[in-house]
């Protein structure tokens, strides 16, 4: 009896050991669902960023072959995901036969955390499309298993650059010999460039005037009058005006100042066209003291004319008396 109760109480506790494990399977079946559902969320939440990023996004294994690429890079060629896939990197996005040399995906599986370049990608139709790049690795189990490169796409912004520093040499050009202060401004009023006149007149080098704001040449105590004198220029691309200016030594001289307004790719430049205005300021002071003078003598010479009359008016009536 005894022998047989030990084994029922052998049997309960295998039986209790049993029903345990299988709680714990269960629990850890829970969590692998659990850890289930979480990836296949993590996955979709990966997929909705990597097709919906305004960058491109390409992944890319050891030996330079496209593994997944996120639409918007696909769309920089003109073609679709798939197109690419299990292809070549360097024949699909910059027609070569070999690894681009300037690619960032080589430093990164050396060892570098992250690498930059900039390039160009060519299209099927032999169109070219100016592209940043920045590289980081990937590992599997401690090892480099590829790299993941990021691309934007920076062709407006190189296109805007080419425009601007070719309006920037020809006005150079056109103004390095002219009498005028001439300066290019951008949206904010801030000195991207000047002619050779505004640094011999103002007394400031060329780095210093470089990024200065257009209100800083001004005289202190019309530097409040700034906004409201630009206004036009901001609303419609025009405007013309008078102020004062102040050299770097502090001496001030009287100025006019013509802004015309242009947009290069979206963007807002200003020219300015100051004249010095000293001598014409003088000659306008010369002729208003004169004018002045000449008012006096008129007045006078007036009047004095107009007692005369009445004098001899006085003086024939006298004599008419007398006649009498």
């Amino acid at each position: 009896m005894i022998h047989e109760d030990k084994s029922k109480e052998e049997l309960f506790k295998e039986v209790e050991f049993l029903q345990k494990q299988l709680a714990e399977l269960q629990v850890l079946d829970t969590k692998h669902k659990q850890a289930e559902d979480a990836s296949r969320l993590s996955e979709e939440r990966f997929l909705a960023i990597f097709d919906n990023i305004d960058l491109g996004v390409s992944i890319i294994d050891t030996n330079y072959k496209i593994v997944k690429i996120n639409k918007y890079q696909a769309s920089l060629f003109n073609k679709k995901p798939s197109d690419f896939e299990g292809k070549d990197c360097f024949r699909e996005y910059e027609k070569r036969q070999s690894i681009c040399p300037h690619c960032p995906g080589v430093i990164v599986m050396k060892g570098a955390p992250v690498a930059t370049a900039e390039t160009k990608g060519i299209t099927d139709d032999g169109n070219y499309v100016d592209v940043n790049i920045r590289a980081v690795p990937m590992h599997e189990n401690g090892v480099c298993s590829g790299f993941i490169e990021l691309v934007e796409n920076i062709t407006e912004r190189k296109q805007a650059a080419e425009k601007m520093r070719d309006y920037s040499m020809r006005l150079s050009y056109l103004t390095k010999f002219a009498n005028d202060f001439i300066i290019l401004l951008d949206e904010k009023f801030c000195f991207l460039e000047t002619n050779e006149r505004v640094s011999d007149s103002y007394g400031y080098t060329k780095e210093e005037l470089i990024g200065m704001h257009a209100a800083q040449l001004r005289a202190p105590e019309v530097r409040d009058d700034f906004d409201k004198q630009i206004k036009p220029a901001q609303i419609d691309g025009k405007a013309v005006f008078e102020t004062v200016h102040q050299r770097k030594n502090g001496e001030k001289f009287p100025v006019e100042i013509s802004i015309r307004a242009t947009d290069v790719e979206g963007k807002r430049f200003y020219q300015a066209i100051i004249r010095d205005i000293s001598e014409r300021k003088k000659t306008e002071e010369v002729s208003i003291k004169y004018t002045k003078e000449l008012e006096v003598f008129y007045k006078a010479s007036f009047g004095r004319e107009e007692r005369i009359v009445e004098l001899k008016k006085e003086v024939e009536a006298l004599r008419a008396k007398l006649a009498k």
